[in-house]
């Protein structure tokens, strides 16, 4: 009940967030220019998730994609055997011309699932099977600037890192592609995006 109960909560804040970005000074359209970027809260809205609980558990990414994409792949990765597995979350078709920011709205369930939201309208919970291992701690970094969109490149937005050890190291989405610094954890999830141009 009490997973259902945030899923909805985390929805409508989508919706009442995410209207808000139209009119938002700090998320003006020109800005996010074949970038993609944190949703940047305004004081009220980081008090409201706050208040819900979801500041730690959730991430709003917005994009405005290049006119030749075509599609938006959602991966989520795990660290297995010292690399990176790939398991596909899931795609959409890219419609270019629009003259509003899409959005990306994740959120880390207790389980270990990813329930995703994004602004095209198809909602995804990416379940996982329990890993074994009794955890202790976690750490988890989401992206926290801006940066380019490059065409079938992926790009990190969230790292999250599951222990049953009692030290973690600090670390951000640009290291995902550093594997020794997740050698120390008992499970870790990247997720990514790729936009592509269908070649």
């Amino acid at each position: 009940m009490k997973k259902i109960i945030s899923i909805i909560l985390i929805i409508a804040m989508t919706f009442s967030l995410f209207g808000c970005a139209q009119t938002n000074e700090n998320n003006d359209i020109a800005e996010f220019k074949d970038q993609i970027g944190p949703y940047r809260l305004t004081e009220r809205e980081e008090f409201l998730l706050d208040a819900y609980g979801l500041i730690s558990s959730s991430q709003i990414v917005v994009y405005n994609a290049p006119e030749e994409a075509t599609s938006l792949n959602l991966n989520v990765k795990t660290f297995e055997n010292k690399e990176w597995t790939e398991k596909n979350a899931g795609s959409i078709s890219v419609q270019n011309g629009s003259k509003s920011v899409k959005s990306i709205t994740m959120k880390r369930l207790d389980d270990y699932a990813i329930y995703f939201k994004l602004s095209a309208g198809l909602k995804i919970e990416y379940t996982v099977e329990k890993p074994d291992f009794t955890r202790f701690g976690s750490s988890h970094a989401y992206m926290t600037n801006f940066v380019d969109i490059e065409l079938n490149k992926e790009i990190p937005i969230a790292i999250m890192a599951y222990t049953s050890g009692t030290t973690m190291q600090s670390f951000v989405v640009e290291d995902y592609s550093d594997l020794s610094r997740f050698e120390e954890y008992d499970y870790v999830q990247i997720v990514t995006v790729e936009f592509g141009d269908g070649k």
